[in-house]
């Protein structure tokens, strides 16, 4: 089974993401600060309500960088936030570093809900997403993003991006409406890594997509796969949705 949804994973990879020179060349790339909690089953109301919590006192500390939030179908809570550069980095950490305390029932709450979190840092790809001049879906549609995480062999960073751009011309042959994000890890452990996020509005939207998009390209897509197969240590795949109630918006 897993093995039938690697294929239809990577097919959309390389349907899905690889028109990545028709998207802006003068896009600059930023940095984005990643977090991954792991809740413990049966806690996630509590965690939602603490969290909740922690985005009330953002709000109250003026913290001036928003974060997107998703949770994974194995209870994985992600959270991103654009800082732009290493400045805003430590701009960001100042910032929280004003918020008020939690009371104490529901810090005892949330260290209760996590059983642990994982942080790294990645890099936006701009050169390498693609988002097509007439989208299938608009941003506000979108409510679920499958992830490949391509975790890269020493030194074949740049050889991963030539099959990426080597899929550019198959999907523009093609004509699709997707969308796809590419970004790089530059901070944080099992590197190197490449992640790819494909858009679509639920699972049912994406794997139709997918698996229509693989029938098209047939073996041009299949010989792209091997491609970056043999060029990874491994690849793992995760599916999320994306939770807007729990996303922080700066005040203003």
């Amino acid at each position: 089974m897993r093995s039938r949804i690697l294929v239809a994973a990577l097919a959309m990879v390389f349907v899905a993401g690889s028109a990545l020179v028709a998207v802006s060349q003068e896009a600059e790339s930023q940095l984005q600060l990643v977090a991954e909690v792991h809740v413990k089953p049966g806690l996630v109301a509590d965690f939602e309500a603490a969290h909740n919590d922690r985005n009330e006192r953002k709000t109250q500390a003026g913290v001036s960088f928003l974060t997107r939030a998703s949770i994974s179908e194995s209870l994985v809570y992600r959270f991103t936030t654009p800082v732009g550069d290493w400045a805003g980095v430590d701009k960001r950490g100042s910032e929280m570093g004003e918020l008020a305390p939690a009371a104490p029932g529901m810090q005892q709450a949330v260290e209760a809900a996590i059983d642990h979190v994982d942080t790294y840092i990645r890099r936006t790809r701009p050169q390498l997403n693609y988002v097509p001049a007439n989208p299938r879906l608009q941003p506000a549609e979108w409510g679920f993003v499958h992830r490949v995480e391509l975790y890269v062999r020493q030194g074949m960073m740049d050889e991963v991006a030539g099959v990426i751009q080597q899929a550019a011309a198959l999907y523009e042959q093609h004509d699709s409406g997707e969308t796809f994000f590419v970004y790089s890890q530059v901070r944080g452990a099992d590197g190197p890594m490449m992640e790819i996020a494909l858009l679509a509005a639920d699972a049912a939207d994406f794997y139709t997509h997918a698996a229509e998009t693989a029938a098209q390209m047939g073996e041009a897509l299949q010989g792209l796969r091997a491609q970056v197969g043999a060029l990874c240590r491994r690849i793992e795949i995760s599916n999320h949705m994306i939770r807007r109630d729990l996303a922080y918006q700066p005040p203003g």
